[in-house]
């Protein structure tokens, strides 16, 4: 039996550590694929992927029913946030988003350099 005296007892915090967890099982997905481009690639586990694959919809579906989401509610949220990224795609969002992304790396860098020198 599972002890679940450390599991959050509010919303946000069980959402969040599902959050935690689905980062983490999707890590392990990754770790079955050949991401490492300087390592020498080894064949493909597919069922390894499709386990990892199944622990993070445990968490999502987790997440949905904590967030009291229907099938219903998913299908509608999907296809709102879609044409949401439809229209960022045609508007060239993705160009403004990698901008803006590149400046906060600069910065990070620049921050870090000026506190290495210090």
């Amino acid at each position: 039996m599972m002890n679940l005296d450390r599991y959050p007892k509010d919303s946000e915090g069980r959402v969040s550590a599902l959050c935690t967890a689905i980062m983490h099982e999707a890590v392990e997905l990754q770790r079955t694929t050949n991401w490492k481009w300087w390592k020498t690639p080894v064949p493909f586990n597919a069922a390894e992927a499709r386990e990892e694959l199944i622990d993070i919809w445990h968490f999502v579906v987790q997440a949905s029913l904590e967030l009291n989401l229907t099938p219903d509610d998913i299908v509608d949220e999907y296809k709102r946030k879609n044409e949401i990224n439809r229209e960022r795609q045609r508007t060239g969002y993705w160009i403004i988003s990698c901008l803006i992304l590149l400046k906060l790396v600069s910065l990070i860098i620049f921050t870090r350099l000026i506190l290495f020198w210090k």
